[in-house]
């Protein structure tokens, strides 16, 4: 366990092999023992949290009048009823596993390096991952029947029935470091106990004496030279590809191929959104709901509205010790086609736009673009969108006035070079040939459409169309070293924060991570942060566990995965320099966002943000901190506020972007590594 100053030791095996006194054996050998049978006795005395969670989640039926546990009646239910029985262990398991980590450290502080986990259902609870090594205690089957009836007054049968709702000798042996055999005389036991301790002891190659805060040495100790002086107290910023090794870096660009498909085949929320549910689905994930059954170690996800995912992996901690959560969300700056966009003038087909976030709306014109989305038809039939992506497709662009003539356009502010309305997108320009009639360059459009799609111009009404750069993401740089593409914001969080939890397994606190929609338009809406889902679906999770969400919440820690400004030299002034983030420096922390007096910002604690820097140097993350631009320059905000609302530590922790909601943004590919790496290490804690 390697969490602990201790070599931790799973002992279990079959009924009526001999496990008591094989945990007996260790005990003599000076090895402490946990027993768990103990423990989850403890655990549903009255008054206990998680005998008040049992009983909201399997009916008070299951207490005797005192209020105590009726052990008889609920062995009753659960045995009974698979479904019940699953509840059942979902509440218990996490609050036995709590129990164990708090004798651990007791047993630990107390000076023991060596302790023994004496667990029957050590596999079953998840208690198995706690553990550096697994000894099974195995017998024949005709002694093992014969010590079950004697020890329980059993029959013959009613002991062959335990013995066949175990696992099989072949199951134990599978998954076991060591197995021990109990089949002859205590003194040979002994000797056997004694030699598959030692073979542990040597096969153990974790370090056992752990870090001891109390042995480092002063922080103001006498230094011989200025430069030592200088580096015990000062900061040391220095750029990662001069802190990482040639397989570190070569293991951020691998990674990275991996998130520049995610971009391809992500440039909406919808389809970032059925990208991310192919992935989880591929890693063992599946649908969850209200109702539906849950434990320590199950994969879930929650799709909402196609546009929005919430991921958890189960932790061996009860549900009300807190979750780990990540959130970044999947939506970028665009142009949106209006309801009734498409028109013709003077020969020309066009679709009218209505750009989505902040964007300078000159950087969208002239530059190829590609529709996507989706139509929903008069009958409920939806068609999915994709125009522009594949080489031998057509592209579409916003143009632009030639310099020759726009001598009164250039005196226009910056901010109203391109107008709104002036973002108009260029589809068309053959005409339907026929002499009669107007519109026919619109009208040969809208054949072309119906052929392709079946859909008529009122069908626009209920469509979903999105115009966004075409192309795929590419390597920036004569060194590659970083990636050049459209919808880095914030889809370079999102794709780490997804890819850290297909990563995680049996966390100890329940990882949750979250793909939202909307944030680049103030996250309303029902896809969006603002609305009720997310809590909603921790709301039924938490009943689940017979407990609630708000207590969940008062518990859990939160990073904010969304990006930041990275140093731009051409534009140095916006930025305090010892307070921005800089390209290649890793993931950037930042205590707060907002604008002005950090108005709409979630201002981290200086005790959760305590925790992050510990937590991130201690598993090698690197990171740095910064601000978005100098005071009162501008400003921007996150999902950060809304997920603090609830009572959440929260902190905004992202990715430095160059050229941010232009049409390509640009990004280090050694910061994009440090983004996953710190949000898996985070899941991990």
């Amino acid at each position: 366990m390697d969490s602990q100053n201790c070599f931790l030791i799973g002992l279990t095996g079959q009924t009526g092999a001999g496990k008591t006194t094989v945990s007996a054996g260790f005990a003599e050998l000076g090895a402490a023992v946990i027993n768990a049978d103990t423990v989850a006795r403890a655990v549903v005395q009255p008054g206990h949290p998680c005998l008040a969670a049992l009983t909201r989640v399997c009916g008070s039926g299951i207490l005797n009048p005192d209020g105590s546990l009726d052990r008889k009646a609920t062995a009753a239910l659960i045995f009974g009823n698979s479904e019940m029985r699953q509840r059942y262990q979902a509440v218990i398991y996490p609050h036995i596993t709590a129990a164990v980590r708090a004798q651990i450290r007791t047993l630990t502080a107390d000076g023991y390096h060596e302790i023994i986990l004496d667990a029957p259902t050590l596999f079953e609870s998840g208690l198995d991952h706690l553990c550096d090594a697994v000894v099974s205690v195995v017998a024949g089957s005709d002694v093992r029947k014969a010590r079950i009836m004697a020890r329980d007054q059993l029959t013959g049968e009613q002991a062959q029935q335990r013995m066949d709702a175990q696992h099989t000798e072949e199951f134990f042996r599978a998954h076991s470091d060591a197995v021990i055999e109990n089949n002859g005389e205590p003194s040979a036991l002994r000797a056997v106990i004694r030699e598959t301790l030692d073979s542990l002891r040597c096969q153990h190659s974790a370090d056992m004496q752990k870090h001891d805060i109390s042995k480092e040495e002063p922080v103001m100790e006498q230094k011989d030279t200025l430069k030592q002086l200088k580096e015990s107290l000062l900061m040391q910023k220095k750029n990662a590809a001069l802190l990482l090794d040639d397989v570190k870096i070569a293991e951020a660009d691998a990674f990275c191929e991996g998130y520049k498909t995610f971009l391809d085949r992500g440039k909406t929320e919808r389809e970032a959104c059925a990208y991310a549910r192919e992935l989880l689905e591929a890693n063992g994930f599946r649908a969850w709901k209200r109702g539906d059954a849950v434990q320590s170690g199950d994969k879930i996800y929650m799709i909402n509205r196609n546009k929005a995912v919430i991921a958890a992996v189960i932790g061996t901690d009860p549900l009300e010790s807190g979750i780990r959560l990540s959130a970044a969300h999947i939506d970028s700056p665009r142009l949106d086609l209006k309801q009734a966009p498409l028109y013709e003038d003077n020969e020309l087909a066009l679709c009218k736009t209505h750009y989505y976030g902040g964007i300078k709306k000159y950087q969208w014109t002239v530059i190829p673009m590609a529709l996507h989305g989706v139509i929903v038809k008069k009958d409920g039939t939806a068609v999915t969108v994709n125009v522009g992506e594949d080489p031998a497709d057509p592209v579409f662009c916003v143009t632009d006035l030639l310099p020759h003539l726009a001598s009164e356009q250039v005196k226009r502010p910056l901010a109203q070079g391109i107008k709104g309305e002036e973002l108009n997108l260029l589809v068309g320009s053959r005409p339907f040939r026929s002499d009669e009639g107007s519109d026919l360059v619109k009208l040969r459009i809208l054949q072309i459409l119906n052929e392709k799609y079946g859909i008529t111009e009122a069908d626009f009404l209920s469509a979903e169309l999105e115009a966004v750069p075409a192309g795929q993401a590419r390597d920036l740089g004569f060194d590659r070293s970083m990636i050049g593409a459209y919808g880095h914001d914030d889809r370079v969080c999102a794709y780490p924060a997804l890819a850290a939890i297909l990563n995680t397994e049996h966390p100890q606190h329940t990882a949750v991570v979250i793909l939202t929609d909307k944030e680049e338009i103030g996250s309303e809406g029902n896809t969006g942060l603002c609305s009720a889902y997310f809590h909603d679906f921790m709301k039924d999770l938490a009943a689940a566990f017979g407990t609630e969400a708000h207590t969940v919440f008062a518990q859990s820690q939160c990073l904010s995965a969304d990006v930041t400004a990275a140093f731009d030299p051409t534009f140095a002034d916006v930025n305090d320099r010892k307070n921005c983030a800089f390209v290649n420096y890793g993931v950037c922390m930042m205590k707060y966002t907002g604008a002005r007096g950090k108005s709409g910002s979630s201002d981290a604690s200086a005790e959760f943000i305590g925790k992050m820097r510990a937590l991130f140097d201690g598993a090698g993350v690197i990171w740095q901190t910064g601000e978005l631009g100098k005071v009162d320059i501008g400003g921007g905000g996150t999902v950060a506020a809304y997920l603090a609302n609830l009572n959440i530590d929260t902190v905004d922790v992202g990715v430095p972007v160059l050229s941010m909601h232009a049409p390509m943004e640009v990004v280090s590919k050694i910061d994009v590594y440090m983004c996953y790496e710190a949000v898996r290490t985070f899941n991990r804690s």
